[in-house]
């Protein structure tokens, strides 16, 4: 997995305000219980100095005293609380939701396949979040991967409305833009693929025709527009109708064409008219 798009999200989620204590509490509940951090006084160990430097703020915020201690040369740091936050029974699914994420969240990046995916400790906790995800109208699946229960979207709409409810709006716009390239990209290989079965056909349709016209000449002796075309269709085997009409004089429509096309590979003159 690519984990650098991954940081870009958690620290564009860190920078998310929260508006009441209830957010904050949330959002801490997501993060210690997504950690499996135990119940009352614990110690959360954190990789990323931003996530831990949210820590902090939330639990400063709701007043549990943190205590930050850092080991950059271990790329550590600790943050001690003296009780955790109750988990607010179905309330502030978004901020709950950020919490886990930023605990234990992964992120596609633009570009990859859609998914967007939350390691939970216990099957509790995966039931829960996939709960909280169901209260802002996604379908989240759960799987049990090496022997830990995963949380995840994967659909292009759901992943995109999830980090809108995220707050993460700057990882949005990236999915939404690599989703009309991606788009763009598709329509331009459809239009290509159509374009090359075109050439492809018009070049068999006139390399048979050219076959045909060599093998019976009876045409030499019809009228000059029919002769001129027959040469045409020999030297340009490549080109479609239009531009043997535009090469005849006068010019010829492409039915023009067509007609006088089926009449010299059919050996069936033109009526009324003799030849030259």
């Amino acid at each position: 997995m690519d984990w650098s798009h991954t940081r870009e999200v958690k620290a564009e989620l860190c920078r998310v305000a929260w508006r009441r204590a209830d957010e904050a509490r949330a959002e801490l509940a997501g993060l210690t219980g997504t950690l499996g951090a135990p119940d009352g006084a614990g110690l959360l160990e954190l990789t990323s100095p931003v996530v831990a430097r949210r820590v902090f703020a939330l639990a400063k915020a709701v007043g549990l005293e943190p205590q930050l201690v850092s080991d950059p040369g271990r790329h550590r740091y600790t943050v001690a609380v003296a009780r955790m936050p109750a988990l607010p029974a179905g309330r502030e699914p978004r901020a709950l939701l950020r919490g886990a994420v930023l605990a234990r969240g992964y992120v596609a990046a633009p570009g990859r396949p859609y998914h967007l995916e939350v390691v939970a400790p216990s099957p509790e906790w995966a039931a829960m979040l996939q709960r909280a995800m169901a209260q802002l109208g996604l379908a989240a699946q759960v799987a049990v991967r090496r022997q830990r229960s995963v949380v995840y979207v994967k659909d292009h709409e759901q992943v995109a409305a999830l980090l809108a409810h995220l707050g993460a709006h700057r990882a949005q716009l990236k999915l939404e833009a690599q989703s009309v390239v991606r788009a763009m990209k598709g329509d331009v290989n459809r239009r290509v693929n159509g374009e090359a079965a075109n050439v492809r056909r018009t070049v068999e349709t006139g390399v048979a025709q050219e076959h045909a016209l060599r093998a019976g000449l009876s045409w030499q002796s019809w009228p000059e527009d029919f002769r001129r075309l027959a040469k045409l269709r020999l030297a340009h085997p490549d080109w479609t109708l239009e531009q043997l009409g535009r090469a005849m004089t006068p010019p010829l429509s492409k039915p023009s064409v067509a007609y006088r096309l089926r009449r010299l590979l059919t050996g069936v003159p033109p009526r009324g008219r003799r030849g030259e």
